[in-house]
């Protein structure tokens, strides 16, 4: 099925005189490239798993707040206490990623296809994967860490985002 309401956001952009679609967050199956809104072809965005439902509705940024919220301190939402680093490079997708109480990182590289690798990743390992992959220089490995000690109650109610 499709992800929460709110969720995850796409944004028309107007750039001089046309106006593109660009896909802000980067869960799942995403648009990787920009949709040209203003191009008279029809386009018809698929994946193999799902899809997407855009409303078209513009909305204030306030109406993500909750949701936001709970994305980034809800001990029950996947993104707490991860590591998580995505790039996708034109032919496939990488994303490293380490939970809570995990010991090391899983990088899954995702095809244009769909077909999925999953690959264990040592601590150390990491720090090269990180530069060499991601473009990202660290001296040392950064450990998923158990927040639910951490996290203060907000007002999106019993764990579940509303």
């Amino acid at each position: 099925g499709f992800g929460l309401p709110l969720g995850h956001m796409a944004v028309a952009i107007g750039t001089g005189h046309r106006v593109h679609l660009v896909d802000v967050g980067f869960g799942g199956d995403m648009v990787t490239a920009e949709i040209d809104l203003d191009d008279p072809r029809t386009w018809d965005v698929r994946s193999a798993g799902g899809g997407y439902v855009l409303d078209g509705a513009v909305r204030p940024l306030h109406e993500f707040a909750a949701m936001a919220r709970w994305h980034s301190t809800d001990p029950a939402s996947r993104f707490t206490g991860s590591v998580i680093c995505t790039r996708d490079d034109g032919e496939r997708r990488h994303t490293l990623t380490a939970r809570p109480g995990e010991r090391g990182y899983r990088l899954v590289t995702t095809g244009s296809d769909g077909t999925r690798v999953t690959e264990p990743v040592t601590m150390n390992e990491s720090v090269a994967l990180l530069r060499n992959v991601f473009g990202i220089h660290l001296d040392h490995p950064v450990a998923a860490r158990d927040t639910g000690a951490h996290v203060n109650r907000h007002d999106v109610g019993n764990g579940r985002p509303r």
